[in-house]
């Protein structure tokens, strides 16, 4: 498993929490090729911000511990 067990974690919650990782990852990955493909400057700025939100949160489930 790419991330370590947390201390008193179950294997489900475990694997729970890899799965929503693995989820938010997809979403950056789409969200990321819609900003690379868009043309107008406006969107560029809202699916950036919504790329800085979804970082965060990824950050947040790799360093809960």
């Amino acid at each position: 498993m790419p991330l370590p067990p947390r201390a008193g974690e179950s294997l489900k919650t475990q694997v729970e929490c890899l799965s929503l990782l693995r989820t938010k990852q997809n979403e950056y990955r789409k969200l990321e090729s819609r900003l690379n493909n868009e043309k107008q400057f406006n969107r560029k700025v809202e699916l950036n911000a919504q790329l800085r939100v979804l970082q965060a949160a990824l950050e947040k489930l790799k360093s809960v511990a």
